[in-house]
């Protein structure tokens, strides 16, 4: 698992001890490029308020945004675009109309393919629920400052890039390997084979003796 911090004020947020940076491109908090340049070297994950807003990697279910409804067209246009969609909302502790379950029932509704979750739920304890990508579990109460605190997994589809399956270097010596099988498999079969002999490609029947 991986710690993520977010603000509405890029310069609150403490980069040591982090490695992912959650900021925002739109609404009232729309970051700079001066803002996403203070964390060279990080993740960096964008958050949208708006549902017309496509380069955005995640998407602010609350109150004075997007509420469970609002969040399907986002969700749709994403995948449509090839795209993971994630939805940050509240657990089934929020309000109504902002929880994981809304935002759940109202992609089902609308026959649309669920996002990625990440919730808030303020219980200082860092574990990912079951079914979700990540968890906002800490607030200003907690992180004694001007951000919050998440943990999320370790690979974020739609924001990290898909690791690799095999090196280069595993993938030759595996080809070695095989080579090497086949020849092991030609020296243990050829002996047998010569023993008997090879068969006629000559289909004919042989005409009887008178």
């Amino acid at each position: 698992m991986r710690i993520a911090r977010d603000s509405t004020a890029a310069a609150d947020i403490p980069a040591v001890g982090c490695d992912l940076i959650l900021g925002y491109i739109d609404g009232s908090f729309a970051w700079s490029d001066e803002d996403w340049a203070l964390f060279p070297g990080k993740t960096l994950v964008r958050i949208c308020v708006f549902s017309d807003r496509l380069d955005a990697q995640v998407l602010d279910i609350e109150e004075g945004n997007n509420d469970a409804a609002g969040a399907v067209p986002w969700v749709a246009a994403k995948w449509a675009r090839g795209e993971t969609p994630t939805v940050y909302c509240y657990t089934d502790r929020g309000p109504v109309g902002y929880r994981i379950s809304d935002v759940r029932a109202a992609c089902v509704l609308a026959g649309v393919r669920e996002p990625l979750f990440i919730v808030a739920n303020y219980d200082n304890i860092p574990v990912i629920p079951e079914g979700c990508i990540g968890k906002q579990y800490a607030n200003p109460t907690y992180t004694g400052g001007h951000y919050d605190e998440s943990v999320v997994a370790d690979h974020w589809p739609g924001v990290d890039l898909m690791p690799d399956c095999v090196t280069r270097e595993e993938f030759e010596a595996y080809q070695r390997d095989v080579r090497e099988t086949i020849k092991a498999m030609k020296r243990q079969y050829d002996p047998i084979a010569e023993k008997f002999p090879k068969h006629s490609h000559d289909t004919s029947v042989p005409k009887p003796q008178l």
